[in-house]
């Protein structure tokens, strides 16, 4: 069997100086790569095309126009389609190779000509252009910070020195990526109103400021005459932070020495425990010498201690208990436990079993002091998994840590980076996030899962709205209300919201009685249950125009919870 051995005679790809990539503007596909590779041995040629969704849908199938360069030859035009092409929305895709006629290939260019989609199709009406190019933001450096930390990003992150290019249907993210028709970035992620919201240098350095004067206060606080050292180690972190701002510095420093007396003052305390351990051990011959009347339990103490210096917990536990009251025997049991488990924690973080070190974690918080002896442990693990970018599991080790605004940051991270109405853990914590009005955390909720609704009225019971109906059959006429966009629910409860209607009905001069306008009022729940959004109908009232009913119905549609106007529709019959 011939092994083929292929040799690449184009390319062109974002990164290219040589071949550009172009784009029409709105188009939904942008070329990722365009390579032309040709078979050493048999001289076939082949186009491999790379491409990107950059919409807010799936892509069906794309048709293209490739016009290809022969020396000697006038330049050759070939149409392609790719059928079936299934491109998620905001993801890349090789398509399937396509054989060429020509062999000796100089140059080529592709041209997107219609996409696809599953209820639209784009089609191309200009000539393509160079691929749009990142624009720089130019900020000073405080309002760069300040930009940075409302990003959650690193100063010299592209993203933060990026400005977002706002188009009509289409715009181009701080990281230089074109984006269709979507709210956040299909190559970074981003949110585009969190980065316009973060593009003026005056609001910047405004928010800047207060977020320096609230760390300085906090860090004060922190750093007070009593504080232990767990407070004092957080208090350099927050002075750290602004070092260049106020006194921080030299109150960093401060911090940084009163945690070193600290340590130094428990060292020698440790010490000690040392000693006297070891002098009870080396005692514990001569009482035995003594004689056996004073064995028990100065002895049992004695032994259950050496168990406890030599990390034989278990042994030490039950040697303690077995003392019952004697001495501190009680407490130095719980002591044992919590060092046991404190082990047990660390050993299961350094292997990776994350399952086993949470069990663990939970154990130890439920010891007394084993919150103490957790925190530190549960704040490096934290920071690690914040640089792993887990921020589930750092989100977890936060609240080891009783770090609550870490956490609440950590979750924060996960949101900005899952940006999808389909995320259930995304979803749950914007609802928590959105509690403590962290950041702009109630703004994302809205854009993912705020209430949408379709209204309308019909006279029948399809949803399907109506502004005329006609006929001489008796019938009801309905209002109805399809939630389109909502919060999320889970597998075993739905979300609801009440919908209140006014309803206003017009009825025509009869023999009996006097044209006239008469108002009702109803409410009902509409529910969101996942991607199946229901619909709910709600007879206004029985009767048509031809048996004395209203001849035109007016509704307005409010959120019964919030009071909300939701909108307007109405009906008319017609003869």
């Amino acid at each position: 069997m011939t092994e083929s051995n292929y040799k690449v005679i184009f390319r062109a790809d974002v990164q290219s100086n040589q071949h550009r990539i172009t784009w029409e503007e709105k188009c939904p596909i942008q070329l990722s790569a365009v390579q032309i590779s040709r078979d050493t041995t048999t001289s076939a040629t082949f186009l491999q095309v790379k491409v990107k969704n950059i919409s807010n849908d799936p892509i069906v199938s794309i048709a293209a126009a490739l016009t290809i360069e022969v020396p000697d030859k006038s330049d050759e035009a070939m149409p392609l389609e790719y059928l079936d092409t299934d491109i998620p929305a905001g993801t890349e895709k090789t398509l399937k190779p396509q054989r060429l006629t020509q062999a000796n290939i100089t140059s080529c260019n592709l041209v997107i000509r219609r996409v696809d989609f599953s209820n639209k199709t784009w089609h191309s009406t200009t000539s393509p252009k160079p691929l749009p190019q990142r624009q720089a933001l130019s900020l000073s450096p405080k309002a760069r910070a300040q930009r940075a930390y409302a990003l959650s990003l690193g100063e010299n992150d592209e993203i933060v020195n990026g400005a977002v290019q706002d188009h009509s249907g289409w715009w181009v993210c701080a990281c230089g990526q074109a984006n269709i028709s979507r709210t956040t970035c299909c190559k970074c992620g981003m949110v585009k109103e969190r980065l316009l919201d973060t593009e003026n240098e005056q609001d910047l350095l405004a928010e800047y400021n207060d977020r320096v004067d609230d760390i300085y206060e906090q860090a004060c606080d922190l750093s007070k005459d009593d504080a232990s050292k767990k407070e004092l180690k957080k208090a350099s972190k927050l002075f750290t932070s602004i070092k260049d701002e106020k006194d921080s510095a030299e109150k960093a420093k401060d911090c940084d020495e009163r945690i070193q007396s600290i340590s130094s003052a428990q060292s020698r305390k440790i010490r000690r425990g040392i000693i006297t351990a070891m002098t009870s051990v080396v005692a514990l011959g001569l009482i035995i010498v003594l004689g056996a009347f004073v064995i028990a339990p100065n002895v049992k103490y004695a032994i259950a201690t050496s168990y406890a210096n030599s990390g034989q917990y278990e042994d030490a536990i039950a040697a303690f208990e077995e003392l019952g009251d004697f001495k501190d025997s009680p407490k130095r049991a719980i002591q044992c436990e919590v060092d046991a488990c404190e082990i047990q924690v660390r050993n299961a973080l350094g292997s990776d079993n994350y399952d086993e070190a949470c069990k663990s974690a939970q154990m130890l918080t439920g010891l007394d002091g084993g919150w103490d002896r957790l925190e530190p442990i549960a704040e490096a693990a934290a920071e690690s998994f914040m640089q792993q970018q887990d921020y589930e599991k750092a989100s977890t080790w936060f609240a080891f840590a009783r770090d609550t605004e870490s956490r609440m940051d950590a979750r924060y991270q996960y949101v900005v980076r899952h940006f999808d109405h389909d995320d259930l853990t995304t979803y749950n914590y914007l609802k928590e996030l959105g509690k403590d009005n962290y950041k702009d955390s109630s703004s994302l909720y809205d854009q993912l899962y705020k209430w949408q609704f379709e209204f309308g009225i019909t006279t029948s019971e399809q949803a399907i709205d109506q502004s005329t109906w006609e006929g001489k059959n008796f019938g009801n006429v309905y209002a109805f209300a399809k939630a389109t966009n909502g919060p999320l629910s889970s597998s075993n409860s739905s979300e609801k919201v009440t919908i209140r209607i006014e309803v206003s009905a017009h009825y025509e001069e009869t023999r009996s009685k006097p044209e006239r306008w008469e108002s009702s009022s109803d409410q009902f729940s509409v529910t969101n249950n996942g991607k199946a959004p229901s619909t709910r109908l709600v007879g206004i009232i029985g009767g048509s125009a031809v048996y004395g009913g209203a001849d035109y119905y007016k509704v307005t549609f409010f959120n019964n919870d919030t009071g909300e106007y939701l909108g307007e529709k109405e009906i008319q019959y017609v003869n």
